[in-house]
């Protein structure tokens, strides 16, 4: 039985830029259990690095490596929460 991060790379390197997608549809699904704007936030920065993956197949910007998707999702959070954020205040 392999780790949960091995488990978690080998479901994105086999289902490929599906598996953002998947799991963003998921986790938006949880903002309707914890309704914080955070599982929104997260749930929009998978699907949108998921349709970054799936539309541009660059190969010298190397996308199907795991560390950069996860990189680029984390660094998608912060501006999506924060427009998130802006707009549920109404400022």
């Amino acid at each position: 039985m392999g780790s949960v991060g091995g488990i978690a790379a080998r479901i994105l390197t086999e289902l490929g830029p599906w598996s953002w997608l998947l799991a963003g549809l998921l986790v938006m699904a949880l903002e309707m259990f914890w309704p914080k704007q955070v599982a929104l936030a997260a749930g929009l920065s998978a699907i949108i690095t998921g349709t970054m993956v799936l539309t541009l197949q660059f190969s010298w910007l190397a996308f199907n490596s795991v560390p950069l998707q996860l990189a680029l999702c984390a660094m998608l959070f912060v501006p999506v929460a924060l427009a998130l954020l802006v707009s549920v205040s109404g400022k």
